[in-house]
C-alpha cells in the first residue's frame, strides 16, 4: 500500500471524523470565564431590582422597560429560567 493511499485511508475514517466533531463540540462548549462573570452580575441587580419593585408594590413604565431589557439580555447570554418567576411577578404590579 502506497503513502497517499494510507494518508487517504486514514482521512476517511468515519472514526477520524467523529473524532473531529468531538473535538470541535467540546471546545465550543467550554464555557467564558467573562459571560459566566457578567451573567451573575446581571442575575444579582435582576434579583434585586425584582424585590425592591415588589416591596414597593409598584413599578413606572421606566422601570419596567429597563428592568425587561436587562432580563433580556441576561436570557440572551444564556441566563437560566431562575429569575422568571420573579420577573413574572413584577410585570403584574400596577404601573406608576
Amino acid at each position: 500500500m502506497n503513502t497517499t493511499a494510507i494518508v487517504l485511508a486514514i482521512l476517511s475514517s468515519p472514526v477520524l471524523v467523529k473524532m473531529i466533531e468531538w473535538i470541535k463540540e467540546s471546545l465550543s462548549n467550554k464555557s467564558d470565564p467573562l459571560k459566566d462573570a457578567v451573567c451573575s452580575l446581571m442575575r444579582d441587580r435582576i434579583l434585586h431590582l425584582c424585590e425592591k419593585y415588589i416591596e414597593v408594590g409598584e413599578i413606572t413604565h421606566r422601570q419596567w422597560e429597563s428592568l425587561y431589557d436587562l432580563y433580556e439580555k441576561y436570557k440572551a447570554l444564556g441566563g437560566n429560567g431562575f429569575i422568571e418567576e420573579e420577573m413574572d411577578s413584577v410585570s403584574t404590579l400596577p404601573r406608576k
